[in-house]
């Protein structure tokens, strides 16, 4: 047996062996293949991603857009200009009148706006024609200016603008010279206006602001009453804010005093106040520009407040978590009646604010910027009690809620305060900025001594939206007639101009700017280049189409009420009434427009006729065009 073991051991060992190397001759095999498998896999994958890359190419790219200019001239190019503005004019005439209809605007998200406002309208038309385009954009620069500088009138605007425009193209196309055509349109708006001024009434009485405030909000008389009752307590200088209301309903409210959007830092300022809001009477003011992080800059003024339990409001840029703890706690404990609030505002516009508060409590204004550094007044005290007081103001009552803080001044400040009204509304006056005149508003109605806030209400979000444009609209007419005055509405002051002859002024007027030319030898010269007689008629052809588009605000009125337009502006201009004589729409009679509350504000009609008047003139004189072109050539 041993033997027979002994022989078989090699064999076995041999067999293993040969085991072993088969298998491990497999595992390379296997290693190799799978190797060779990944290679084969990331190479068609390699493969399909160019494939699809290729097919993107050719799906996307089939076109190659090559941008380039395209140049339009003469005639093309103010035909396709005319086309754009057209297309703006036939949308928003739709919504001129009473009895104008509404416009939907989709939105990408959300609900549709359906309005009638004619700035809002304007801006969201765009057209894929990039020539006509610009048409487009000229039209919403017009509106624009109307818009900021009047407040409302835009629908006028774009209607007189297109059909100036379109006048004019038709005699520059038939080759006469833009050049005096232009200068006769500009002289023509430049007397209409001053026609238009001498037919002004001023604003005198609540039923005035009632009437022009019900005109512009599309006669809605509801938001008449309540825009005149904000303008009736507030005075002309009112500020009105609108906001959204919960309700159905619209609602106003009223703030007095000097207003401004800032409250309580902490709620442990209202221990023993027994309710949600501080109020004092008799109040000391230190106001500054500083962030106030240091008790020990302020602690000589609290130490005197201290002694005579006088209340002290401290308007300041900022308070550290110190300042503010040790103000509380003193507050807490009845040692001081004090109350911090942060500064108004944001950035350089703040210190504004703080110079206003300074005016309205006849408080120093602490900051660098004059030489007065809080952390510093101590160097420069002699008298302790007396220089630190010097730099205090004074208010009867400051009021202090949540986040609103408002402080009524004294008589004795009014004077000042006026002054400093003064200041502001010629600041007003000279920015183009409408941001910054709306802020300078919001300050001048601050000062002046209250602020309205309208809420406004409505059954859906849509409808909502709507009024609060008709609100926009009519706020804004309403403190455009307060500048200027009113006239009677309707288009009844443009067909004035048509009615008293008024073109005749003007024909002399050119005539005369052409008298000086007496002299033979300047004749001479002048028959050699050109035809002065031709210049005076091209201008008296300017001229012209200016009057004779003013007719077409009171047509389309008439023509939105389902009334015929033109027999509407015949009846009302060979009529033998005085001036005021038109069409009211809601009542299909003719009447006598001021007496029946039919207004529109002075300004408005100005600002239809300079800024029509002024896009139509630039448009006849563009003689090229040069916009972007897209020229799509094939790839193969």
């Amino acid at each position: 047996m041993k033997i027979i073991r002994i022989l078989l051991l090699p064999i076995l060992i041999f067999i293993l062996s040969k085991k072993c190397i088969s298998i491990k001759h497999k595992k390379i095999i296997s290693k190799r293949n799978n190797t060779l498998l990944k290679k084969r896999l990331k190479f068609i994958n390699n493969k399909l991603i160019s494939r699809r890359k290729e097919n993107y190419v050719k799906m996307h790219m089939s076109e190659n857009k090559v941008k380039g200019k395209d140049i339009i001239y003469g005639n093309e190019c103010r035909n396709e200009l005319l086309k754009g503005i057209l297309t703006v004019s036939d949308v928003v005439k739709l919504t001129l009148g009473p009895r104008g209809r509404n416009v939907l605007l989709e939105k990408e998200y959300g609900s549709p706006l359906i309005i009638n406002d004619g700035v809002t309208i304007a801006k969201n038309i765009s057209l894929k024609d990039r020539k006509r385009n610009n048409g487009v954009k000229l039209m919403q620069e017009s509106t624009n200016i109307s818009n900021d500088k009047a407040g409302d009138g835009t629908s006028s605007t774009a209607l007189m603008t297109a059909t100036l425009t379109k006048k004019g193209i038709e005699k520059v196309n038939n080759n006469h010279n833009p050049i005096p055509i232009q200068r006769g349109i500009q002289l023509a708006s430049k007397m209409i206006i001053e026609k238009i001024k001498t037919l002004s009434t001023p604003i005198k009485t609540y039923k005035d602001i009632l009437n022009i405030a019900t005109i512009a909000s599309n006669n809605d008389i509801h938001m008449g009453q309540i825009i005149a009752n904000a303008y009736d307590k507030l005075g002309k200088n009112a500020a009105i804010i609108l906001d959204d209301n919960a309700d159905i309903n619209d609602k106003l409210e009223f703030t007095e005093g000097y207003n401004f959007d800032r409250g309580i830092i902490n709620p442990y300022l209202l221990y023993n106040e027994n309710k949600d809001y501080i109020e004092y009477t008799n109040v000391a003011t230190l106001i500054t520009d500083q962030n106030i992080d240091n008790i020990q800059s302020i602690l000589p003024i609290l130490e005197i407040f201290a002694k005579n339990k006088q209340p002290l409001c401290i308007i300041a840029d900022d308070f550290s978590n110190e300042v503010l703890q040790t103000l509380i706690i003193n507050k807490l404990k009845g040692a001081i009646k004090v109350v911090p609030i942060r500064a108004p505002s944001f950035g350089d516009r703040r210190k504004d604010y703080l110079k206003d508060l300074c005016i309205v409590t006849n408080s120093k204004y602490i900051s660098a910027d004059v030489g007065l550094d809080l952390n510093n007044l101590h160097n420069n005290m002699s008298s302790f009690d007396n220089n630190y007081l010097s730099l205090l103001g004074h208010a009867n009552t400051l009021i202090v809620k949540k986040d609103r803080t408002s402080l009524i001044t004294k008589e004795d400040y009014k004077n000042q305060i006026d002054e400093r009204i003064k200041v502001l509304k010629k600041e007003y006056d000279e920015t183009t900025s409408k941001y910054d005149k709306e802020k300078l508003n919001e300050r001048i109605a601050a000062l002046s001594g209250g602020i309205a806030k309208i809420l406004i209400g409505g059954n859906s979000e849509t409808e909502q939206k709507e009024r609060k444009f008709k609100y926009e609209d009519a706020t804004n007419a309403v403190k455009s007639a307060i500048d200027i005055g009113y006239v009677p509405g309707g288009g009844v002051t443009y067909l004035e101009i048509i009615k008293s002859n008024f073109i005749n002024e003007i024909y002399k007027q050119i005539e005369n700017n052409f008298a000086d030319i007496t002299n033979a030898d300047d004749k001479k010269y002048l028959d050699l280049v050109g035809n002065l007689e031709s210049e005076i008629e091209l201008q008296k052809m300017g001229a012209n189409i200016v009057v004779s588009s003013l007719d077409v605000i009171t047509k389309q009125i008439a023509d939105n009420a389902g009334v015929n337009g033109d027999n509407v502006v015949k009846i009302i201009l060979n009529s033998k009434d005085k001036y005021g004589f038109g069409y009211d729409v809601n009542t299909n009679k003719f009447v006598n427009m001021v007496e029946n509350g039919i207004i529109d504000s002075t300004n408005v009609i100005i600002s239809v006729i300079k800024n029509s008047c002024s896009i139509a003139s630039m448009v006849l004189t563009t003689e090229c065009m040069m916009v972007d072109s897209e020229k799509k050539i094939e790839v193969y």
